[in-house]
């Protein structure tokens, strides 16, 4: 980079530092850092924030702007993870599955019940229906692992039920 190049660059720099500046001294800005894990050092010059997958942050407080980097948020919401759906009539089990997991429906009237079968990664592994009281889903050559079944009336309109099953 030539002389004259490196003076357009710093010239640039200095005018982004001072709009930055003026903008900063106009609001008040606060250092908000959620993160799994982290910490910070305070110095009588500086603060220091880290977190865990990010670089540098860096808070450059003067007498009358504050300077950050990093990633911070303001808002945080937290979103509750529902309970899976539960109903009192069908049963199934084993939850531990060598070869056969039984759906038992112990209402008095049969109905249409249509299960699907789903792995971790979502990928349906199997599907079916009954109109019985009663059914099995077959889980032999099926790999070991957590698997949620997922029961539903005849025209997949309203969902029954949720269950988490492991196969052996």
């Amino acid at each position: 980079m030539n002389h004259r190049h490196y003076l357009n660059y710093s010239m640039a720099l200095f005018f982004l530092g001072l709009s930055m500046n003026i903008a900063m001294a106009q609001s008040e800005f606060k250092h908000d850092v959620i993160a799994s894990s982290g910490g910070n050092l305070t110095t009588n010059t500086s603060i220091l924030v880290y977190t865990v997958g990010e670089a540098i942050v860096r808070d450059m407080p003067t007498t009358s702007n504050f300077l950050s980097n990093g990633f911070h948020q303001k808002n945080l919401t937290i979103i509750r993870v529902s309970d899976f759906l539960q109903d009192p009539d069908i049963e199934v089990f084993p939850t531990l599955v060598n070869s056969e997991l039984k759906i038992q429906d112990k209402k008095s009237t049969s109905r249409d019940l249509v299960w699907k079968v789903y792995n971790l990664q979502g990928q349906e592994i199997s599907n079916g229906n009954s109109q019985l009281n009663q059914a099995s889903i077959q889980f032999d050559g099926v790999t070991s692992g957590i698997y949620f079944v997922h029961l539903s009336n005849k025209d997949n309109l309203k969902e029954k039920a949720i269950f988490k099953i492991i196969k052996q």
